[in-house]
């Protein structure tokens, strides 16, 4: 079965939303393996980013075979399996969320913009320990909202979508997401 190059698979990991945008091909600033500026939303048991490029074929009469190829459409997406979550932090995933603290618990049902926020999910590289590894989306959002199964037999998981926006406001090579390693202790 040939490899699909489109899905990159992570592994376990942390999920941050919220995180301070580097600058055009420079990669977040982290401390300790923490995005600057980030909001630690739990962990993760596995992660998948999924990077589609829509491309166009143009053929003429003459060939057997497209002779030029255009892209029309660059999607990218991460999705994770969280296996720890807290209220408060569970309200930063939906638009129209609220997080009471006494009683503990998420209110919503109003219709408001959708939320967009950076993401950034961060593993700490099992061949080298000095290094981490990350994915970035600059502008997401959670298209899905989050299904809450509760389990006796078994911990409970929570699938969760992050769709990518173009952000417009960055150069035009860097406006989707960005994939690196980076050294963890300097």
């Amino acid at each position: 079965m040939a490899a699909d190059m489109t899905k990159i698979g992570f592994g376990a990991g942390r999920i941050y939303v919220g995180a301070t945008l580097p600058g055009v091909s420079a990669a977040p600033v982290f401390t300790a393996g923490v995005p600057a500026g980030g909001i630690d939303i739990g962990a993760t048991k596995s992660l998948q980013i999924t990077i589609k490029n829509d491309v166009y074929e143009i053929m003429v009469e003459q060939a057997h075979a497209p002779i030029l190829v255009a892209s029309t459409k660059v999607a990218a997406m991460i999705e994770i399996e969280a296996v720890e979550i807290d209220l408060d932090r569970f309200a930063q995933y939906l638009a129209s969320a609220t997080h009471i603290v006494a009683p503990n618990m998420v209110q919503g049902g109003t219709l408001v913009p959708v939320v967009t926020f950076s993401v950034v999910a961060v593993q700490q590289r099992l061949d080298d320990p000095t290094k981490l590894r990350h994915v970035m989306l600059y502008k997401a959002y959670c298209p899905d909202g989050i299904p809450l199964p509760f389990s006796r037999e078994k911990e409970s998981s929570y699938k969760v979508k992050f769709s990518a926006l173009a952000d417009c406001t960055r150069a035009v090579t860097d406006q989707i997401y960005q994939i690196g390693t980076e050294e963890l202790f300097g």
